[in-house]
């Protein structure tokens, strides 16, 4: 179980890693959710941090 854990941790990180390396080839931009909120990351480094509330039955405020 915890092989399994570790095998689907590793495999996300370098699925994070192949979205940076696509974003800097075609000059766009990742957008990923941290505890601190919704992060757009663009190809240039630049990172803009947005909290969103999310309500009950998918609907959002912010």
């Amino acid at each position: 179980m915890q092989e399994e854990i570790r095998k689907g941790g590793k495999w996300a990180k370098m699925t994070g890693e192949r979205a940076r390396i696509d974003a800097k080839v075609h000059k766009t931009a990742i957008v990923y959710n941290t505890k601190n909120g919704w992060v757009k990351e663009f190809y240039d480094g630049t990172l803009i941090q947005k909290k969103i509330e999310v309500l009950k039955f998918g609907k959002r405020n912010g």
